[in-house]
């Protein structure tokens, strides 16, 4: 979730216009693709964010690419199994993301490279499958996918926004001196008006699809922190150049990691999926 007050001094035309590009991709990928094919392609993108992980991991050029085809192993082992696999992988999820916690609470403790590592693997490979998942569970499964990434997006622009205009009172200023706690109340804010919209076009329960969302907004911000502090801890400003005005693949889906299982475990609980 970033928050834009005191946010890298990128150009915001180019942002947006990134922002557009890659969101009407995905929108069109996601609704009109089959499962399989969202795979391939999403797949792609998290393998390419995998990359940038494995620098955090300060991995050189070999070791990061033995890291990417180390995921890519376990995304084509673990796609065919993905309904069995849920709950199992929720549980890893949850493992890498307190991992993650223990680390922004320790920071600025050093952080050994195998456990950076490790986390990557627990926060890149559920949040994929587990949209998959998602994507493949009946009719308006592909809906139920996209408003999962456009609850995160929602939440991740109100943050920016809010925080860029009123963001006053710091949130983590030894890991991320521009995130405030006002930026995590717009995010927190716009994605529960997205919720409300989300639960009209798809008909499903408000108070189900408004606590997912919540809940999804908080957990963003503890994925978008943890990004932030493996950045700080290797000195780099971005984790890439790829995507302009956004940085790399993980400076644009850092929130997404942590908010996606997040959205799979509210839809199961609610019984959403059916």
């Amino acid at each position: 979730m970033t928050d834009g007050r005191n946010s890298p001094n990128r150009p915001l035309a180019a942002r947006v216009v990134t922002a557009l590009v890659l969101g009407g991709a995905a929108t069109a990928g996601i609704v009109f693709l089959p499962t399989a094919a969202v795979a391939v392609l999403l797949g792609a993108f998290v393998l390419a964010g995998s990359w940038e992980w494995a620098s955090f991991a300060k991995c050189g050029s070999r070791a990061r690419g033995v890291y990417v085809v180390a995921l890519a192993l376990l995304m084509f082992a673990t796609f065919p199994r993905a309904e069995l696999l849920v709950d199992a992988v929720l549980v890893f999820a949850l493992a890498g993301w307190l991992v993650a916690a223990y680390g922004l609470a320790a920071w600025p403790r050093p952080l050994p490279a195998t456990a950076i590592a490790a986390v990557g693997i627990a926060a890149l490979l559920p949040a994929w499958l587990l949209l998959i998942h998602v994507h493949g569970a009946g009719p308006r499964g592909p809906w139920l996918a996209f408003t999962g990434l456009a609850l995160v997006v929602a939440a991740d622009i109100g943050a920016f926004f809010v925080g860029r205009a009123i963001g006053r009172t710091k949130l983590a200023p030894r890991v991320s001196p521009g995130k405030t706690w006002e930026g995590v109340g717009g995010g927190i804010a716009l994605a529960a008006a997205a919720a409300l919209l989300a639960s009209h076009a798809l008909a499903v329960p408000l108070p189900a699809i408004l606590a997912t969302a919540v809940a999804m907004a908080a957990a963003s911000v503890i994925g978008d922190l943890t990004v932030s502090m493996l950045k700080r801890n290797v000195g780099a400003k971005d984790s890439g150049r790829l995507l302009p005005g956004h940085g790399g693949v993980m400076d644009r889906i850092d929130a997404m990691t942590a908010a996606i299982p997040v959205y799979a475990l509210g839809l199961e609980i609610f019984g959403l999926l059916g």
